[in-house]
């Protein structure tokens, strides 16, 4: 039988034990000992690598929640872009459709009427100068450039052309040396790469 120690209680009483069975086997109550530190250094380095993955947790969700959020400003970007296209094409419908009305009433006069046509190149020797031109004339663009090349390339310009099959348009600006610099359909505007006309861009 076994008695409490002084000042202790029923609840101390696995402390009483420990006790005696260090004073009954020191050998072994020093290999428990040594156990137990070594339970408690894995115990804790369990909390470490618990915490250390929690931590990688985090921060994976914040790249998931960080590319989620660029996923939507994209998602948001296209659909702005997919409205300015429904824009323009409504605009570009309504003009063709104005076009067509337009034509419609002139009928046959448009067969009959001859205009002189004459080329720039040949009309102004120009060299050297800084000129807006602006080109309006209802899908006759690609001539009314071929007959101003001189002019374009020996001059620095800002042209603005209205046209609604622009492709050829664009390309045979670059080919003169031409970028498009706006484009507010159907009208494009283009300047010498390289040589930005910087009072027609503060305007």
């Amino acid at each position: 039988m076994i008695s409490l120690l002084p000042n202790t209680t029923a609840n101390d009483t696995h402390g009483v034990f420990a006790i005696l069975a260090v004073i009954a086997d020191p050998a072994g109550a020093q290999q428990r000992l040594t156990e137990l530190i070594a339970e408690k250094q894995a115990f804790l380095q369990a909390i470490k690598d618990a915490d250390a993955a929690a931590a990688e947790v985090a921060k994976m969700q914040a790249e998931l929640e960080r590319r989620r959020t660029a996923l939507n400003s994209r998602e948001e970007d296209i659909a702005r872009r997919e409205v300015d296209v429904a824009r323009r094409e409504r605009s570009v419908a309504a003009r063709e459709a104005t076009l067509r009305e337009f034509g419609a009433r002139l009928g046959p006069k448009v067969a009959a009427l001859e205009v002189a046509v004459e080329r720039l190149d040949d009309q102004c020797a120009l060299t050297g100068q800084t000129l807006a031109i602006k080109i309006d004339v209802e899908e006759y663009e690609g001539p009314v450039i071929a007959g101003m090349r001189r002019s374009l390339t020996e001059n620095n310009c800002l042209v603005q052309i209205e046209s609604f099959q622009p492709e050829p348009i664009i390309t045979e600006m670059r080919r003169l040396g031409y970028s498009m610099t706006k484009d507010f359909l159907p009208n494009f505007v283009f300047e010498r790469a390289g040589q930005p006309l910087i009072y027609f861009q503060a305007l």
